[in-house]
């Protein structure tokens, strides 16, 4: 039995007044899922491997989206030399919400595969570097704007699987 106030409902007069459509979805989602604070998904220190004298980051989505059932998760680190570290994590709710997001393999068939996630990608040029990666519905996005970035691609590469690991 549940109480709401005064009035006492019967668990099955609950089914009736839709309350398992409202508990449906939390019970679901995993929690790994739920509450990303994406400018905690990396610790100073790892930010520190890739972009030095980094700031705390700021939050530009916080689980926002134009797509039903994705939800999306950006956190921007910046430096007084204006150089920057952007994560991305974007994460669908099943598969058809994933099939819209989903990245082609023709997308990344001139980049290097990684063994991060299901699948993943290193690719840019020598002062943009992008790290992509499939984890089941989420993807994982890191990309980093600052001179040089190409010959920090194995550290770019671990702070995505740091990321993909929490997702």
């Amino acid at each position: 039995m549940v109480s709401f106030g005064r009035n006492i409902m019967h668990p099955r007069r609950l089914l009736s007044f839709g309350f398992v459509a409202l508990l449906g979805p939390v019970l679901i989602l995993p929690a790994r899922n739920r509450d990303i604070k994406p400018c905690e998904l990396l610790t100073p220190a790892q930010v520190s491997t890739v972009l030095p004298q980094h700031d705390a980051g700021m939050v530009a989505a916080n689980g926002e989206s134009l797509i039903k059932g994705v939800k999306s998760y950006q956190c921007s680190y910046t430096t007084p030399a204006i150089n920057l570290l952007t994560v991305i994590v974007t994460v669908a709710a099943d598969d058809a919400a994933f099939g819209k997001i989903a990245p082609s393999e023709s997308m990344h068939s001139d980049h290097r595969q990684i063994k991060v996630g299901d699948r993943g990608w290193v690719y840019g040029e020598d002062n943009d570097l992008k790290v992509s990666v499939v984890k089941g519905h989420a993807l994982v996005d890191l990309e980093l704007m600052a001179t040089g970035a190409r010959q920090k691609a194995h550290a770019l590469v671990e702070l995505a699987r740091a990321v993909a690991q929490k997702v």
